[in-house]
């Protein structure tokens, strides 16, 4: 029997891992003398994101980089300094620091189903908000939807408001003598454009030519993103009952049933796909948050963004990212940290200065028009590229982000992807198949909420028998 990973078990799993790695560290620790250092009276800890940040880029240059944008902060607060830290290690390392009692006072993260699922990892920000009596409608609506859970409490703010948008390879379309879309086309324009270009492309080496790859993605990897459903009046969950999975419903079946006909006929892939834009890929699903990217990789292409293409029921609509700033419940320093953390979210000077940064696109729906102005200034590739298609889906509140993940279990996961691998395969038909797995995930949010829920004291009580079973294996520490 398939053996699927809870929300629990991850947290779990998480925690025995960053102790068994360590375990070095309790084997003849030396305790040797620290001399004194001078340091300010307050330090906060801040887990912050910029474009290139992570494993992947270069930490130490983005770190300093975010650093010197909470300056204006610092000058308010001249007895308090900041760490940034390291934005690696995925939410589990957040996680386990907090546990730890060594978390950040405020991060950044993209997994709000993980960080709200213990009390612990999140504070609830209605005092302060209160306090403050901050505006919350400065903010996306279905964005900041995300960060409030069923019992009112308000877990996270955004960070900045990533919006996906479609990049056209004009030059694609030139080629096979097609016409560039309309500012006003529909997804059945759409699909005729992607079925000229994989009709007419030629072979890359072995590689097809897709005409895009807009219809599959996230939430999960083998159905339409959440903005799909939506278009066609369906979606993962209900909202009049957001517990409820909404997959079996006529606009779900309908939304499925068109991206897997192009699927199937090599029209559309999936974005993870290996398809190249620009060479096997005449259309993609490009994000308003890796603009430095598009400039550098597509800099020999003729392209532009375009609107979305408009669906039956919901209209032209898209994905939006669902990155937040959290506010630590342990933190010594919990007015300072909602200090930061409201600066942050509501003053223009930090989104101001990561927009100049990294041309990421704000939280704040005032500075959209800002941002309009300083990407092209910043970097001329973008000044007749359309930037107003991302713009348009901000201001017009037509950009939503995967509210899947906050209300199921990770283990809802396997269980769509098994399900969809089926459908795909024939073994099941698209209506049955999304019947029967709207079931099963209602069936298994039935048995969820039966269970106690994890707290951060039981991890904490976990986390000791772990060392103590550590310190019987290795011995004694030093």
């Amino acid at each position: 029997m398939e053996h699927r990973v809870s929300r629990r078990d991850a947290i779990r799993r998480g925690v025995a891992t960053a102790i068994l790695t360590g375990a070095a560290g309790l084997v003849g620790c030396a305790r040797a003398a620290v001399p004194a250092v001078q340091q300010p009276k307050i330090i906060l800890g801040m887990r912050a994101w910029g474009v290139g940040s992570g494993a992947s880029g270069s930490p130490a240059t983005i770190n300093s980089l975010l650093y010197q944008n909470t300056e204006p902060w610092r000058a308010k607060h001249p007895g308090v300094d900041i760490r940034i830290i390291d934005n690696t290690g995925g939410p589990q390392s957040v996680i386990t620091s907090i546990i730890g009692g060594t978390g950040p006072d405020i991060y950044h993260s993209w997994h709000p189903g993980i960080m709200f699922a213990v009390d612990g990892f999140a504070a609830d920000l209605r005092p302060y908000i209160k306090q403050y009596n901050a505006d919350l409608s400065v903010f996306n609506r279905a964005q900041m939807d995300v960060f409030i859970l069923s019992d009112g409490s308000i877990r996270a703010l955004p960070y900045y408001l990533g919006i996906n948008t479609l990049a056209v390879c004009e030059g694609m379309l030139d080629a096979l003598g097609l016409t560039y879309p309309a500012p006003d086309w529909t997804y059945q324009d759409y699909a005729t454009l992607a079925a000229a270009v994989a009709r007419g492309g030629s072979k890359v080496g072995n590689q097809p030519v897709y005409g895009g790859n807009y219809g599959l993605g996230p939430p999960t990897g083998h159905l339409p993103p959440d903005c799909v459903m939506q278009g066609f009046g369906g979606s993962y969950v209900e909202q009049s009952n957001l517990a409820k999975c909404n997959l079996g419903s006529e606009g779900s079946i309908r939304a499925t049933t068109w991206a897997y006909g192009l699927a199937k006929a090599d029209i559309i892939t999936h974005p993870g796909a290996s398809a190249t834009f620009g060479a096997t890929l005449a259309m993609t699903m490009a994000p308003s948050f890796f603009l430095p990217q598009a400039a550098t990789n597509w800099r020999s292409l003729k392209w532009r963004y375009y609107n979305m293409p408009a669906f039956p029921v919901g209209g032209t609509v898209s994905q939006a990212t669902e990155d937040f700033w959290a506010l630590n419940p342990e933190s010594p320093h919990l007015d300072l940290a909602w200090d930061l953390l409201h600066w942050c979210a509501f003053e223009p000077s930090w989104q101001v200065s990561q927009m100049k940064m990294f041309l990421l696109s704000p939280a704040l729906m005032s500075l959209w028009d800002q941002w309009l102005t300083y990407v092209p200034q910043l970097a001329p590739i973008f000044t007749d590229k359309n930037l107003a298609a991302f713009a348009n889906l901000a201001k017009n509140n037509n950009a939503y982000p995967v509210q899947f993940f906050r209300y199921n279990d990770p283990a809802a996961e396997s269980m769509v992807n098994a399900m969809a691998v089926n459908m795909w395969g024939g073994q099941i038909g698209i209506r049955l198949g999304l019947t029967q797995l709207a079931q099963q995930i209602d069936a298994m949010q039935t048995t969820a909420a039966q269970t106690a829920p994890v707290t951060l004291s039981t991890l904490r009580q976990e986390q000791q028998v772990l060392k103590a079973g550590l310190g019987h294996m290795f011995g004694a520490a030093g």
